[in-house]
């Protein structure tokens, strides 16, 4: 998803209405108390998980393609 305070969920919102019905989508990372605009600590710490949790899925083989918003 990027970074939780920029531009990355709402680009990954537009881009599940738009692409779900087509191929299947999944979510990676959460935005939990992160307010848009207001980049930190917290929400660099999520994107790195995310980040992290992609590397992990797609060596084991789960997944096959990351898109990343911005971070």
């Amino acid at each position: 998803m990027g970074d939780p305070a920029g531009i990355g969920p709402e680009l990954v919102r537009y881009a599940v209405r738009k692409l779900s019905r087509k191929i299947p989508l999944g979510l990676i990372g959460k935005t939990d108390g992160v307010h848009p605009g207001k980049p930190g600590l917290k929400g660099a710490r999520q994107a790195r998980q995310a980040l992290e949790e992609s590397v992990r899925l797609l060596r084991a083989g789960e997944i096959c393609a990351v898109v990343n918003g911005p971070v």
